[in-house]
């Protein structure tokens, strides 16, 4: 090939691409500028209360925006989080005409869906608003619920870590947790402290809330679900469900975990007064980021302050998904709906919302809840704290029990089962294949007399 038409390839090639990117550059703005001078009042559906609101995002948001008034509006009380209340949510929208919206996961998988929310992709892409710094795993979540768009952000998260008590695993001579441990690498670190401590001070490896607790938050890291995505039928007769109740029975039996009750010898339940984690009687708990505040003030118990050297690493991780975690909840989805009167200063909240100047803000204000965006440097703890956002948020699954198509009036009795038949089982008055037959045949029972309710009785 001559040099000519090289240097002539060249050329049109260069042409092509000035072309594409003054194209790029010359489109057309989505939304029209902030009119700074105009006064809008902005209209929020919110579930939240006005000072946490203005605590978490009106007040310094007002600083910055002046021209724009929030109006708060209260979610209707027939408005709940569950799948059945979303037509009184979208009567709601329709009834106040929001600019924009708080809404549960389920609520914004549904709206979106039914394209009532307004797409952000475009705006996003021409403002380059970063997306790439959030929560790991939290944007392609988002996108997936919403058939692969991004129709809404989530400022806020809550997930679980491995706390543990340093000052213990010092005194018996055990080595410390670390981050990437599996439910099997926990449950063996938590063996090693059996039998520690006086009789009127035992030490436990691991504290958890309830005998309930232990076996979702084992089965979860697992991709379990108890009943089927339709809410139609039980799931439990599985070698790995059978799995989950051997270990978790085995480890309360031999103390290596600690419910909140504990069983004598002459078989009562006993229930505890306090957390034992906190009062420094337990080596480890799996627990949300609420801890956190607990710890950081030196958690009160019985009149005397039982601060001790604490730390986190990872949740427990499924091997076969190392870098993943499931203990990841998502409280709001903020969404602008499709008819939204002021959708400029709109997605001028969402914007600030989730940006980087709520960082440092967001913790100090809200400590129920970690900012997606991430952690200032300045953060109290943050080497710790900074342990929330090592693992990437789960695709698939998540930390709810059941799906979202149960209805409430089976959760209620059958939690109650599950904890009966837990005990029986600790206790050894049912084997665990007994006990996990019984709860096939009466859940199967309970989810057929809530469907009947359901179809035949309106909602709860």
């Amino acid at each position: 090939m001559s040099m000519s038409k090289v240097l002539t390839r060249a050329i049109v090639s260069m042409l092509v691409l000035a072309m594409m990117m003054a194209g790029c550059s010359s489109e057309k703005p989505l939304l029209k500028d902030l009119d700074e001078e105009k006064e809008v009042t902005l209209r929020i559906l919110t579930n939240m209360d006005r000072m946490s609101f203005r605590n978490f995002y009106g007040g310094l948001f007002g600083i910055q925006y002046s021209n724009i008034d929030i109006e708060l509006i209260p979610f209707d009380e027939r408005y709940s989080s569950n799948l059945d209340s979303i037509v009184a949510l979208e009567a709601n929208i329709s009834r106040v005409r929001p600019d924009v919206v708080f809404l549960s996961p389920d609520a914004y998988e549904r709206l979106a869906v039914e394209h009532k929310l307004y797409n952000l992709e475009t705006i996003i892409r021409q403002e380059q608003f970063d997306v790439d710094t959030f929560l790991p795993g939290l944007i392609d979540w988002i996108r997936k619920k919403s058939g692969g768009a991004l129709y809404g952000l989530a400022p806020s998260f809550m997930g679980k870590v491995l706390f543990y008590n340093a000052d213990l695993f010092h005194q018996y001579g055990v080595e410390l947790p670390h981050d990437g441990m599996t439910w099997d690498d926990v449950l063996k670190l938590a063996a090693r402290f059996r039998n520690e401590g006086s009789s009127n001070d035992e030490v436990s490896g691991l504290y958890v809330w309830d005998i309930e607790a232990a076996i979702f938050d084992i089965s979860m890291n697992l991709g379990l679900k108890l009943v089927d995505s339709k809410g139609e039928r039980m799931l439990i007769q599985s070698e790995s469900w059978k799995r989950v109740f051997s270990q978790t029975v085995e480890a309360i039996q031999n103390r290596d975990i600690r419910p909140q009750f504990s069983i004598a010898n002459n078989g009562v339940i006993k229930e505890e007064r306090s957390d034992l984690f906190l009062a420094g009687r337990a080596a480890m708990k799996l627990d949300w980021n609420m801890s956190v505040f607990s710890l950081q003030r030196g958690n009160i118990q019985g009149g005397n302050n039982y601060a001790f050297d604490w730390g986190v690493v990872t949740a427990p991780i499924d091997p076969f998904r190392p870098g993943e975690t499931p203990y990841i909840q998502i409280p709001n989805i903020m969404a602008i709906p499709i008819e939204a009167e002021h959708k400029r200063e709109a997605w001028e909240f969402i914007k600030f919302s989730n940006g980087p100047e709520k960082v440092e803000r967001g913790l100090r204000y809200f400590p129920f809840e970690m900012m997606t965006r991430g952690l200032s440097k300045k953060t109290k703890d943050y080497n710790k704290l900074e342990t929330f956002y090592k693992l990437r948020m789960s695709q698939d699954r998540d930390s709810r029990p059941y799906p979202v198509n149960v209805p409430d009036s089976f959760t209620e009795p059958f939690d109650k089962l599950l904890n009966q038949v837990l005990t029986r089982m600790i206790r050894k008055d049912v084997t665990v294949e007994q006990g996990i037959n019984e709860l096939d045949i009466k859940g199967n029972e309970l989810l057929k007399q809530a469907r009947a309710s359901q179809n035949g009785g309106g909602q709860h």
